[in-house]
């Protein structure tokens, strides 16, 4: 400040001396205080203003920055004065994007402007503003002062109002606005279509009200004085058009009130009712009726409730005859199942000893005559046999307890199979019998061999049957299908026959049970009329179907299809290899080296067969006697699988699972039931139980080898036993009453097995079952039938086919006795088994003393070496098909057959083949096995049941 008026000193010094005068510099000096004063006040007014404005003002560059905002700015944005100088217009405003405000700052355009814009809070919220903008220049910069007015509410207001406008503009009841004097000021779209005036005929001025006044003043009075009393009016009335029609409307009239209450219009809303009114008199019509027609509907209702009463009784009477008629149908459905049961056992046991001892006289010398006769007894057992097949296979699947199986199986070999079985009966009758698949066909399928084959059979047999001469032709292709897997095939099997054909009105009936197409061919021709009724059930149970194509003396194709899965992925050497005829299939025995298994049995034959079966394939096995010490060791060990006997003392087999299942890290160990109900009920209780697979007694080795398979992961390849003689009834053994049993068939070193499970059968049994009439004679059945039960196993294990028929029966006779009450009905049957029992035990230990000696000598001689089993096989296989390879393997495998068999014995083979007579050349191998031949079994079934 010193220097300041120093510097005004030197002026005004230097003034004087100029000429000036000291007083003009004074005024001078004054003025341009005042003018600075003024201006400091006013840019104090500015900023007071711009401070305290409550619109949003704030000042940007030209190149959209905020230079300058006041407090309200940041109050609208929700920022901070600092925040906000750090903004562009596009951090806010949602029009104008980066590229669109620095293209707005930068145009000429008029000084002021004024628009309205979207912008957003820090926050996220949107808001609606009005923006007014002034381009201004401060010190040589040009700037743009904006002012901006938050108008988010009005814009609100205003469309809220415009949807009220459009609500009250679109309502399809005519409504009126009216001054308290009842001048119209606004009428909707509705107004005009009802009363026929059009807006601008009442706006101002009410014609309806005018000439409703002169018909009704006092009316119109009292309603207007009501709503003027702020009350309302709400009625109907009769009104006028404007052209004079009248209609019937309902009328609201309301005040509408200021906030200081004060009315200052009316509102009447006004709605046609002419179709209601007309509806309600036609109503009053009708009611005068109404009586009349109640009563008589009345009577009506009376008159059907009696008969609705009548009808229920009826239904119910009815219902009860359904309820007893299906009572009676599953009684008579149980007694068919127990009856199939027995006579399965009665029928085929006796037909086993037949079969068998004709097979055995037919081996010895005999004359012309008794060979011939030997043959008729032979060839009628087989069809008994077959008879009594179909009925049981037809029972089965019409209870539904036929259960297909899944298994891998090669296709033309099964067909071979097939082919051969009815190759001698074609040859017979000069029949010419071919087979032939499409090229398409997979060779190697999952699916159910054995029912394929039953199938195939009936339709090669029917064929043949009604076939004099001509040819018969089996072909196989593949199908379109229905919709199903991806890796499924639909195959279809036609067998054409040149026979007597069928009439057409009777190919309908041709796939019903018992029917043929004429009671006259039954005479002539035989059968029962169940195969293709079998045949039809089979398909549909395989996912197919079945047909005929047919004319009368020209021949027949009969067809059916059946859905399998196809196996690509397996080479043609990993399906079941076809087996020649008159041998047994080859058992595939795997080995199980290092794994641990658990057998729960408590008979001592029943533990030692299943012993030497489970350890011939490298199992070690652990044998406990009931199923308390089961669920110790399985507490104990965690084995790979169990094997569960179902009956056993104490806690049974299905007690024992169930504790098992309990037990930690037990729920996925393999439980398999051994037993001797091999029903479907039992086999659903073991599932139901907890166990996983069910083998039935006695064991056959194929079965148990085969679900060891599917439950255990054998380390190490499954070589093939060497294919044995294929009987129909059990081998004869020296002692009365025994049979060798399938499962001793496969054993390694059986003689000496059978010999050792027969003493422990008759050391076991050396005074019968002593404790059995006591326990019947004191009511305790349930435990009388458990010991039956166990004989019943263990004569199953040793061939003591007799006896366990004589215990099967009884066990039956003892289910449906009742507990706690003497069973003095069933003590015959229990000294007769007894008896029986006590006889068979004499004779095991008459024929097998002490010393050892052998009861076995009317076994079979062993079968032969694998090596050399597998090659009869392999070279049976390709003869049966009548491949031309069959040449070429024979030279690789005759060395080894002419060491097992003699070059003699050889020769017809060699001697065939050098022909390509592969017909010829198959015979002659059946012939070399000949020697440990017995009866062949009908296809696909096991004789021993």
């Amino acid at each position: 400040m010193q220097a300041e008026w120093q510097g005004a000193l030197v002026l005004g010094l230097v003034a004087a001396s100029s000429g000036l005068g000291l007083r003009q510099w004074m005024r001078r000096r004054a003025r341009r205080q005042r003018d600075a004063d003024a201006r400091e006040a006013e840019a104090e007014r500015h900023t007071f203003f711009f401070e305290h404005s409550r619109d949003a003002v704030f000042v940007v560059d030209m190149q959209a920055a905020v230079v300058e905002a006041n407090p309200a700015f940041c109050a609208l944005l929700g920022c901070s004065p600092q925040e906000a100088t750090t903004l562009h217009i596009w951090d806010f405003d949602l029009d104008h994007p980066q590229p669109h405000a620095l293209d707005a700052v930068s145009r000429e355009l008029p000084k002021l402007q004024s628009f309205e814009a979207r912008w957003q809070r820090r926050d996220g919220r949107p808001l609606r503003v009005e923006i007014s903008i002034n381009r201004i220049q401060i010190g040589g910069r040009r700037l743009i002062l904006c002012g901006a007015r938050d108008i988010t509410a009005r814009t609100q207001a205003e469309q809220m109002l415009r949807k009220l406008s459009l609500a009250v503009e679109q309502n399809p009841s005519a409504i009126v606005v009216m001054d308290t004097s009842g001048r119209i000021e606004y009428v909707n779209a509705a107004y005009e279509r009802l009363s026929g005036y059009r807006r601008e005929d009442v706006l101002g001025r009410n014609p309806r009200l005018d000439a409703a006044r002169e018909r009704e003043p006092g009316f119109h009075a009292a309603m207007l004085g009501l709503a003027g009393r702020g009350e309302g009016w709400t009625g109907e009335r009769i009104e006028r058009r404007k052209d004079g029609s009248p209609y019937h409307e309902q009328l609201t009239v309301l005040p509408l009130r200021e906030p200081d209450g004060s009315i200052t219009h009316f509102v009447a809303i006004e709605e046609d009712i002419s179709e209601r009114k007309r509806i309600e008199a036609e109503l009053v019509r009708h009611r005068d009726h109404l009586e009349d027609a109640v009563v008589e509907r009345t009577q009506e209702l009376q008159q059907a409730l009696r008969a609705h009463t009548e009808s229920e009784l009826r239904l119910q009477a009815l219902n009860d005859q359904l309820v007893a008629a299906r009572d009676r149908a599953e009684a008579a459905n149980r007694a068919k199942t127990a009856f199939l049961a027995n006579m399965s056992h009665e029928i085929r046991t006796p037909m086993n000893a037949i079969l068998g001892l004709t097979h055995l006289m037919q081996r010895e010398p005999r004359s012309s005559a008794d060979a011939e006769r030997l043959g008729r007894i032979s060839e009628a057992g087989h069809h008994l046999l077959e008879v009594i097949n179909d009925v049981l296979d037809l029972s089965k699947i019409e209870s539904g307890k036929l259960q297909l199986e899944a298994m891998r199986f090669q296709l033309d070999s099964v067909v071979a199979r097939c082919c051969a079985l009815m190759a001698d009966r074609a040859r017979a009758k000069g029949l010419a019998l071919t087979a032939d698949g499409a090229d398409d066909v997979p060779r190697v399928l999952i699916g159910d061999p054995t029912r394929l084959s039953q199938a195939l059979l009936n339709l090669l047999s029917n064929a043949v049957k009604f076939t004099e001469h001509g040819a018969v032709q089996l072909h196989y292709e593949c199908v379109p299908a229905p919709a199903g897997p991806a890796d499924s095939v639909m195959l279809r099997f036609s067998v054409r026959d040149s026979g007597i054909g069928v009439p057409a009105d009777k190919l309908a009936l041709l796939f019903d049970s018992f029917e043929q197409a004429d009671s006259s061919t039954t005479r002539r021709f035989g059968g029962t009329g169940l195969g293709l009724a079998i045949t039809r059930r089979l398909a549909w149970m395989m996912g197919g179907e079945v047909g005929v194509e047919s004319e009368e003396g020209v021949g027949s194709c009969f067809w059916f299809s059946a859905r399998f899965v196809r196996d690509d992925a397996a080479a043609p050497d990993e399906a079941a290899p076809a087996v020649p005829a008159g041998t047994r299939p080859a058992v595939q025995r795997p080995q199980f080296g290092g794994l641990r298994v658990l057998l729960a049995e408590d008979n001592d034959v029943n533990q030692e067969v299943a012993c030497e079966l489970l350890q011939a394939v490298g199992l070690t096995v652990d044998v406990t006697a009931n199923g308390f010490e089961a669920v110790a060791r399985a507490a104990e060990h965690d084995y790979a699988m169990i094997l569960m006997d179902v009956q056993m003392p104490g806690l049974d087999g299905l007690q024992a699972t169930q504790r098992i299942r309990a037990l930690p890290g037990r729920a996925h160990t393999p439980i398999l039931a051994m037993t001797a109900n091999a029903f479907g009920d039992d086999r659903d209780a073991c599932l139901a139980a907890g166990m996983d697979d069910h083998i039935a007694k006695p064991v056959d080795p194929r079965v148990l080898y085969a679900a060891l398979s599917r439950w255990l992961r054998s380390p190490t390849p499954m070589p093939v036993l060497a294919p044995a003689p294929a009987p129909t009834s059990a081998t004869e053994v020296a002692i009365p009453g025994i049979t060798m049993t399938r499962a001793l068939l496969y054993l390694p070193g059986r003689d000496a097995v059978f010999k050792r499970v027969l003493q422990q059968f008759a050391e076991g049994h050396a005074e019968g079952l002593p404790t059995l009439l006591s326990l019947l004679s004191e009511g305790e059945v349930t435990a009388a039938r458990q010991l039956v039960h166990a004989l019943r196993g263990a004569c199953g294990a040793v061939g003591a086919t007799a006896v366990m028929a004589r215990a099967q029966r009884l066990e039956q006779q003892l289910a449906g006795l009742p507990e706690g009450q003497p069973a003095e009905v069933a003590l015959e049957a229990a000294r007769a088994l007894q008896h029986e029992l006590q006889t068979l035990v004499r004779d095991i230990r008459r024929q097998s003393p002490g010393t050892g000696a052998a009861p076995l000598a009317g076994l079979p001689p062993a079968a032969p070496s694998a090596e050399l089993a597998g090659a009869c096989a392999q070279l049976a296989d390709l003869l049966e098909t009548a491949d031309f390879s069959a040449n070429a393997r024979w030279r690789e495998l005759a060395p080894l057959l002419r060491r097992g068999f003699g070059d003699t014995a050889v020769q017809p083979i060699d001697d065939a083949l050098r022909r390509y007579d592969h017909e010829a050349a198959l015979a002659a191998l059946r012939a070399l096995q000949a020697p440990v031949e017995l009866p062949s079994a009908a296809p696909g079934r096991d004789p021993v049941q």
